[in-house]
């Protein structure tokens, strides 16, 4: 009961499901057969309230964004991207926010085929990036420029990334290559 789910995420090669716990800090799996088990145990490896979570098949590794709240004391504020070895189920890399004076938290995630990162950042309202290439987290889109982004979606080509701002429900397009936004909310009929 005190779960608290969030997010959820499969993986096609073995048709597992993964969840993740916002209260008990884990990620749980749900085998093809209906096992439930756990991948992580709480706060393994540090993990934080965990929110959204991307499965990349073809390279066996989960992607799991995390927060840190008010029950973490002085350290209120943080994000971190955790990155899994889904076979072994061992810790790759943890890649925290910079400690710039904000609050961060890692909500959502979106994959290119290339195995690049878009990961958007709800407290300090920004887009960030993980280039696969050089593994060095980046801001993409910088911090105040969305109310709480919260979902992250990639066109099929990945020239296209689709946020929404939770808080006002407005819906954001950014072009990827020219790191162009623009907000769709102004050009939609209700």
């Amino acid at each position: 009961k005190d779960l608290i789910p969030e997010g959820i995420t499969y993986d096609a090669a073995t048709g597992d499901y993964y969840v993740s716990s916002i209260y008990r800090r884990k990620i749980v799996r749900v085998t093809k057969s209906g096992k439930v088990e756990d991948f992580t145990s709480p706060s393994q490896d540090g993990l934080l309230n965990v929110l959204g979570m991307k499965v990349e098949a073809k390279r066996r590794v989960l992607w799991a964004c995390t927060f840190s709240g008010p029950r973490d004391g002085d350290r209120n504020g943080v994000g971190a991207l955790f990155k899994y070895d889904l076979t072994s189920g061992k810790l790759i890399r943890k890649y925290e926010s910079a400690s710039d004076g904000r609050k961060h938290l890692y909500n959502d995630i979106a994959l290119t085929q290339s195995g690049d990162a878009f990961i958007t950042d709800s407290s300090a309202g920004a887009v960030l990036r993980l280039p696969r290439a050089t593994d060095t987290m980046e801001t993409f889109i910088s911090a105040e420029s969305f109310v709480y982004p919260n979902g992250i979606a990639l066109s099929a080509d990945d020239r296209l990334a689709f946020v929404t701002n939770q808080r006002d429900g407005t819906l954001a397009v950014i072009d990827t290559a020219q790191k162009n936004l623009t907000d769709l909310s102004t050009n939609m009929v209700s």
